[in-house]
């Protein structure tokens, strides 16, 4: 059963809320509750509230993958066969390559643009050679190995 989402006005409590969570969803309420000056049954409400109205989807967890062994992260940009083609099928095929951990349909020269962390050069190399150039619909694969990322954050509210 789907979760039947609500219209939820947000204002600046919600909004003061949302940037404490952002920062790090494991703050306590009592301390979001003294930050933005209510309850914290009000923040416990407005939480649950903004869960239900599909505007908190979830909370994840940061990890260092470099810590985990994972040294290579690249960008992999895919043209397709036809810029018409049902994508369904190759978001499955995405989905089951651990891998890949964004996928992006976009407009202008690239129709997808993918996110992948490996363990090595050689773990991309055969990932790219024997598994995504050969996606059903993948005319073309361009791939760009990330350095640093001086900025890698959700964007913060305002």
């Amino acid at each position: 059963m789907e979760k039947q989402e609500k219209k939820l006005r947000i204002d600046d409590i919600n909004l003061g809320i949302l940037r404490i969570l952002q920062r790090n969803a494991r703050t306590p309420f009592l301390e979001i509750a003294r930050a933005v000056g209510v309850s914290g049954a009000t923040i416990h409400d407005r939480v649950r509230n903004m869960r239900k109205a599909g505007i908190i989807e979830g909370f994840t967890t940061n990890i260092n993958f470099k810590k985990l062994g994972y040294e290579v992260t690249a960008i992999v940009s895919i043209i397709l066969d036809h810029p018409s083609l049902d994508l369904k099928k190759l978001k499955e095929d995405l989905l089951s390559i651990p891998e890949v951990t964004e996928a992006h349909n976009l407009t202008g020269d690239t129709d997808l643009l993918l996110k992948i962390r490996t363990k090595s050069i050689d773990d991309l190399r055969d990932l790219l050679t024997k598994r995504i150039q050969y996606l059903q619909g993948v005319k073309r694969i361009s791939t760009s190995i990330i350095l640093d990322s001086p900025v890698d954050r959700n964007a913060v509210l305002l």
